[in-house]
């Protein structure tokens, strides 16, 4: 997730996940994201969808203006 981060080279993360999925939101709060939002009846099967965001701090290589040359 943080490579992911980082090569997005993105200030700010924004996701959607499905409230049954415990392990994705497991690994999203530990990595900081936060619920913003929740959408009724997003997914086909009519299960809503977490709004999540993570804003990147200052010093975060993520805000270095794009993704890594390796």
């Amino acid at each position: 997730l943080d490579r992911c981060e980082i090569d997005l080279g993105v200030p700010c993360v924004r996701l959607t996940l499905r409230p049954s999925n415990l392990g994705a939101r497991r690994l999203y709060d530990q990595a900081g994201y936060q619920q913003i939002d929740l959408w009724t009846r997003y997914y086909r099967n009519g299960e809503d969808g977490v709004v999540m965001e993570k804003v990147m701090p200052a010093n975060h290589p993520s805000r270095a203006g794009g993704p890594l040359v390796r």
